[in-house]
């Protein structure tokens, strides 16, 4: 599939009412727009975008939200999909923006823990003459080599100041296994938040590693045992180091999904994601949960749902007494605006 990101970022024009702003970017565009108001406001407002697919593919689509640093939960990340052989572990982490100086690698074995210098250069901890590899904090790219066989689990952890999903409160739905692989479960959503979805049967276990890859975490067996779309909410296994057991309802999928997401058609398919918390009641306390809140910048995500592109038009609105700032980083758009200025 082919991934872009896109945003708000375009021209900036009033229309009729006071306070009432859009933008609009052409496809494969890339960009974020910067929603400021003040957290004391108790007033009511409503922000929205309405996304267009004017191209030939079908494409996911998903609002984030970009604000303090923020720490990776329940320990860090499972490496086991990116183990590359030979102790060497290669690949993209799930998270671009990484914060210097706060990474921190570990397996489960008597390996030294691996760290970063602030650099871009890992090491050993404690001894940085014991060079392992590189980690690139702006794209994520990461390449190091353990210095003896690893022990699964292999984990990683950081903080980072990337866009993030919107999540909703914990969702748990039970199945029937066939007892055989490959085993696929559809979850009633769909539009899963990555780095949340777990899978077990009371004795194996499983977690997304926030790429769309199930690990297995069963003590003993920890492995890449199959997928997850995280757009359709479908999750399959095509291994295991057992199988499932087959009792009625006796695997349970856990996930959150992002309330601010949707799966347009092709060409002529539309969407308005509205940012309101009265309009989604799934949605858990966010700094947004009472309307746009803080200074937090908000980027729309964008999947082709095929191997060729296809193109998005988004148009954003904000009506209410406080400010609505739209940000240009990049100079291949023209200047924002701001209101109430």
């Amino acid at each position: 599939m082919s991934n872009y990101e896109f945003g708000g970022v375009g021209h900036a024009e009033a229309l009729d009412r006071k306070d009432e702003y859009r933008t609009g970017v052409p496809g494969q565009g890339s960009g974020e727009v910067l929603l400021s108001c003040p957290a004391q406001d108790s007033r009511q407002r409503l922000s929205k975008v309405s996304v267009l697919n004017s191209g030939e593919e079908s494409a996911f689509l998903a609002m984030k939200h970009q604000g303090a640093t923020k720490a990776l939960a329940d320990g860090g990340r499972w490496l086991t999909a990116m183990d590359q052989g030979s102790n060497r572990v290669s690949g993209k982490l799930a998270q671009k923006s990484i914060v210097a100086g706060s990474v921190v690698i570990q397996e489960a074995g008597a390996l030294a823990n691996i760290v970063d210098n602030g650099l871009g250069v890992l090491h050993d901890v404690g001894v940085p003459a014991n060079t392992r590899g590189t980690i690139n904090y702006a794209t994520g790219d990461i390449d190091f080599t353990w210095g003896g066989a690893a022990t699964e689990p292999q984990l990683i952890d950081f903080n980072h100041t990337d866009f993030t999903d919107f999540v909703s409160a914990a969702q748990s739905q039970t199945f029937t296994a066939t007892g055989s692989y490959p085993e696929t479960f559809t979850t009633s959503i769909g539009r899963l938040a990555p780095g949340f979805v777990t899978l077990g049967d009371g004795a194996l276990t499983f977690v997304d590693d926030g790429r769309g890859v199930m690990v297995e975490t069963t003590a003993g067996n920890q492995a890449s045992r199959g997928t997850v779309d995280y757009a359709t909410g479908v999750v399959t296994l095509t291994s295991g180091s057992a199988t499932l057991a087959t009792g009625a309802g006796a695997t349970t999928v856990g996930s959150r999904y992002n309330p601010f997401s949707a799966l347009l058609s092709k060409a002529g398919g539309a969407t308005v994601l509205s940012l309101f918390s009265a309009m989604l009641p799934e949605l858990t306390t966010e700094v947004w949960a009472d309307g746009i809140k803080g200074e937090s910048k908000l980027g729309l995500w964008g999947e082709s749902r095929s191997n060729t592109q296809t193109n998005l038009m988004s148009q954003w609105w904000h009506s209410g007494e406080d400010p609505f700032r739209v940000d240009a980083p990049f100079s291949g758009f023209p200047a924002g605006g701001e209101s109430n200025s």
